[in-house]
């Protein structure tokens, strides 16, 4: 019973060292999905100006996570995606006939389209994506992924090491 005991003592750190490992990379998984997973708004609500079945077109809406700084960079930036402008009854609206888009700086306007002069309410729903504030984009969000996997793999290779040592401490060779 001797000779078992240290190996009990293996097996049970193991699992603990499993256990917390699992433990761990749940929560900085989510800690990453934060910083490199875009964020969405569905259904950001506007009240138009409509003037006898015209639409002003001067009524130009910024929408509440309109890219800022950085953000709004051409180049290097994080524009807006997905962009969905709908009526209040949840039918879309189409991008160069009812409305038109500047995804990098965040705003739209309703165009003159029969569409737009049929409004009932006058108020568009707007459902987009945006980068939070703290968004990692190019080299460092894929560093910090491949922070979470090679942590997996080193408790993966930690777990096959302990295995076999003892399986060789048994007399087992594979």
């Amino acid at each position: 019973m001797e000779k078992n005991t240290p190996l009990v003592g293996i097996m049970i750190t193991m699992f603990i060292a499993v256990l917390l490992g699992a433990v761990m990379i749940s929560i900085s998984a989510d800690q990453v999905n934060d910083v490199t997973g875009l964020k969405a708004v569905a259904d950001e609500a506007t009240t138009h100006t409509i003037n006898y079945s015209a639409i002003i077109a001067t009524d130009t809406v910024t929408l509440a996570q309109a890219p800022t700084g950085w953000k709004a960079d051409s180049t290097d930036g994080c524009a807006l995606t997905n962009f969905v402008l709908a009526n209040s009854t949840g039918t879309a609206l189409t991008v160069t006939t009812d409305y038109v888009v500047d995804l990098a700086a965040g705003t739209y306007y309703l165009t003159n389209s029969t569409t737009v002069q049929a409004l009932g309410d006058n108020v568009t729903d707007a459902s987009y994506n945006y980068c939070p504030d703290g968004y990692q984009t190019g080299f460092s969000a894929t560093s910090i992924k491949l922070i979470i996997g090679f942590f997996a793999l080193a408790i993966m290779v930690s777990v096959a090491f302990l295995i076999f040592y003892i399986l060789r401490r048994e007399g087992i060779d594979l």
